[in-house]
């Protein structure tokens, strides 16, 4: 497995906020693209890749040295944010760009390369990684974690998984 970092740049005519999104254990970047495009994008990647375009690929002399699908330039440039062609034209609302970034190789599922990468910390015997509520968004802490790491899973904060117990005490 690999890990990587997948970075976010929002902007908008009135705010702007770039971030990390997470850190994901992935065997490829094919399944980075799949993770973003299926978790971060809301579809967006999946209908660009659908439309059928394909772009050329230019050598240094600007040349035409062969063409790409969506997919296949995502992969290669390795997210938006490094696509010097990407079109801000639609953004009244906000445009929402993605990249990662190659952390490390071979990892294995040992808790101490993730604390030597600082993404866990140790305090108290406990273990402690920050998170994003997929639902409402904010910052939560995840304890306890142990032995090995599972690269899709979600986490919610308790008020949010407090509000999905009622919706589903009430079916």
């Amino acid at each position: 497995m690999n890990l990587y970092k997948i970075l976010f740049k929002h902007a908008a005519p009135k705010d702007h906020k770039i971030g990390i999104e997470t850190y994901l254990l992935a065997s490829c970047e094919e399944e980075v693209y799949d993770y973003i495009s299926k978790e971060c994008t809301a579809g967006i990647w999946k209908d660009k890749e659908g439309d059928g375009h394909i772009f050329n690929v230019y050598g240094r002399s600007y040349n035409i040295i062969g063409t790409e699908t969506f997919r296949e330039r995502m992969i290669r440039i390795r997210g938006e944010l490094n696509d010097e062609y990407i079109d801000f034209s639609d953004a009244y609302y906000g445009i929402t760009l993605y990249e990662w970034e190659l952390i490390k190789t071979d990892i294995h599922t040992d808790l101490k390369e993730f604390i030597e990468l600082g993404i866990v910390e140790r305090t108290n015997n406990h273990f402690i990684k920050l998170h994003k509520c997929s639902l409402c968004g904010s910052t939560i802490s995840i304890d306890g974690i142990s032995g090995s790491y599972n690269h899709h899973f979600r986490i919610i904060c308790d008020g949010c998984y407090d509000r999905l117990c009622d919706l589903l005490e009430d079916k």
